[in-house]
């Protein structure tokens, strides 16, 4: 059996970066995980879907997140022929933190939900109620 997945907390590194293409928006982004006062690891993160829409539009650089994943690994060799590597996070799903600040149309700050959830699929309104166990 095997295992592939990633949980971190932490705050992006840029705007997420929305991308078009045939198969769908795809978003792309950094995210810095602070492992002590002295150390930050910075993690590529790529999401798709609704995952990747809402990463785009309400998600800036600077806000703590929890993203739930799975490291996706490529290599290739390069036009000089050495072998070069890329680690990234495939984003399942992303939490939005407390404290995020989100401008409202009126210019003035309002406060983020303390947790939302957004998973990679959604379900439709009928099939959620459908899952509600009373």
């Amino acid at each position: 059996m095997s295992i592939n997945s990633v949980q971190l907390f932490g705050r992006l590194g840029q705007d997420p970066e929305a991308i078009w293409s045939d198969s769908g928006l795809r978003t792309k982004g950094s995210l810095a995980v602070t492992i002590d006062k002295t150390t930050t690891d910075w993690y590529a993160l790529t999401a798709f879907g609704k995952t990747a829409e809402i990463l785009a539009n309400f998600v800036r650089k600077g806000e703590q997140v929890a993203i739930e994943g799975r490291l996706s690994l490529s290599g290739w060799v390069d036009g000089a022929g050495n072998p070069r590597s890329k680690a990234e996070i495939v984003v399942d799903s992303i939490s939005l933190i407390a404290g995020n600040k989100k401008a409202s149309p009126t210019g003035s700050a309002t406060p983020v939900m303390a947790r939302q959830t957004v998973p990679a699929t959604s379900t439709s309104d009928d099939d959620a109620i459908d899952q509600i166990p009373f």
